[in-house]
């Protein structure tokens, strides 16, 4: 297995049917290479997926050692990622208990009297 450039595409993921059914699977190995079980008679389905390349959908009608495949890149580009964090509803700290009320429904629309008031965290001796 290779690309365009003639370098070897490792760990890619190698799929072999039979009538439907999932014969072999395997992982491509850093040389690009992978194995079909002799035993295993043709027609084939063989499906090869790499992400980053198109993948390869294709029939075997006949199994020789030397079977080369070509992977093309695909040209898709993301257009934009966006990582948003949050921090949690209550953390715990060595001597405190931190309630975060940004993350609170009970803060949207209220005061923070309000917002205090509905958290269970702050009651003490059950008041």
């Amino acid at each position: 297995m290779i690309d365009k450039d003639n370098k070897p595409v490792a760990y890619a993921t190698v799929i072999i049917e039979k009538d439907s059914t999932i014969i072999t699977a395997a992982i491509t190995d850093s040389t690009g290479n992978f194995t079909i079980d002799k035993n295993s008679k043709p027609p084939l389905r063989l499906q090869i997926k790499m992400i980053g390349y198109q993948s390869i959908d294709t029939v075997l009608t006949s199994i020789s050692n030397n079977l080369l495949f070509v992977l093309r890149k695909e040209d898709r580009q993301l257009q934009e990622v966006s990582v948003t964090a949050q921090k949690s509803l209550i953390e715990r700290k060595v001597d405190r208990l931190v309630f975060n009320v940004e993350n609170s429904v009970a803060a949207s629309g209220g005061t923070a009297f309000r917002c205090f008031g509905k958290n269970a965290a702050n009651s003490r001796n059950g008041r």
